[in-house]
């Protein structure tokens, strides 16, 4: 290989290596927020959450998720598993998936509607990493 072409791919190996390293941090910090759902006062396993921002932001478009685990537990995510919720007000949003079949809601779409929010929450920009949210028990009725 001539040393011209060596040097494209040692320039072209640091740009990927510098944007990869860099895109870490233009993600805002995150806060860990928990909670539990019970459906008809049971612990309600793969019910699907998502937190959506109340004043959407253009520039920083993200997708906030969690899922319960057999006792009804969850943690939300945004960039990482567990990782947390950007700062800012959020309304939660139920889904409890059929089996395999995503399109059937045994909650009957009741928790998925934007006027059906049943919790919002709140991260502080300041105390997002130092103060975690527990959102505490979320019950949920199928009737």
């Amino acid at each position: 290989m001539r040393m011209s072409q060596w040097l494209w791919v040692v320039v072209a190996a640091m740009s990927v290596m510098a944007s990869s390293c860099g895109g870490t941090r233009d993600k805002p910090l995150v806060g860990p927020v928990t909670g539990t759902v019970l459906v008809d006062g049971q612990p309600a396993h793969a019910v699907f959450i998502a937190a959506v921002p109340k004043v959407k932001d253009e520039v920083n478009v993200t997708y906030t998720t969690g899922t319960t685990d057999d006792q009804g537990k969850f943690s939300l995510q945004t960039y990482n598993p567990d990782d947390g919720v950007p700062p800012g007000e959020y309304s939660l949003y139920f889904t409890w998936p059929t089996g395999g079949n995503r399109s059937v809601d045994r909650l009957d779409g009741r928790y998925s509607k934007k006027a059906a929010s049943v919790k919002t929450f709140t991260i502080d920009a300041e105390t997002a990493d130092d103060k975690p949210v527990d959102l505490g028990t979320i019950e949920l009725t199928t009737k």
